[in-house]
């Protein structure tokens, strides 16, 4: 995809790598910028009276659910671990079953035949699509897209010579403005 620049620019060149160290430098200070807003949790002083027995009571509390998580925790996991085994002994053991299993065999052979009869019709059938047609469309198709786009698809060998022709005309510009100057 070819570089466009927000902003005019005589040699597009430096203008990309202008924009490429001015994006980085951005980047970085974004990268480096420090929060404005201070959302940290404000400091605890030890000096200030506390209610220690509280504190001592909260810590028993939360430790006691603690292990009682873990114990649940190890109880589900035992659960769970059997559950699996025994759905696994269960689907080693079982063998499906079926009342109609003839009746779908035959079903399918048929289908089966079904499709070979098409598939032969389609191969023996013939194409009412001309190739020599649809090149011609899409010759023209080309064309008009060559006449609407911004950058007209060109061979190799014409880009090549209009750059010779632009630079044709860009050295007799300036060469006859470098004639009036003097």
């Amino acid at each position: 995809m070819a570089y466009r620049s927000l902003t005019p620019a005589n040699n597009m060149f430096l203008k990309r790598k202008w924009d490429q160290v001015r994006y980085e430098t951005h980047r970085d200070k974004i990268m480096n910028a420090k929060s404005v807003i201070d959302n940290r949790m404000p400091a605890m002083y030890l000096n200030a009276p506390s209610n220690l027995k509280k504190l001592q009571m909260e810590a028993e509390r939360q430790a006691r659910i603690d292990r009682e998580n873990r114990i649940l925790l190890g109880k589900i996991t035992n659960i769970i671990n059997k559950r699996n085994e025994e759905m696994l002994k269960f689907c080693r053991s079982y063998r499906p079953k079926s009342l109609n299993r003839n009746q779908r065999e035959l079903n399918l052979l048929r289908i089966a035949y079904e499709n070979q009869i098409i598939a032969k019709r389609i191969r023996e059938k013939q194409s009412h699509y001309s190739r020599e047609e649809w090149l011609k469309q899409w010759c023209t198709n080309r064309q008009y897209m060559a006449n609407v786009s911004k950058y007209p698809r060109a061979s190799i060998s014409s880009l090549d010579y209009e750059k010779d022709e632009k630079s044709d005309k860009i050295k007799k510009r300036t060469s006859t403005s470098s004639k009036e100057s003097s």
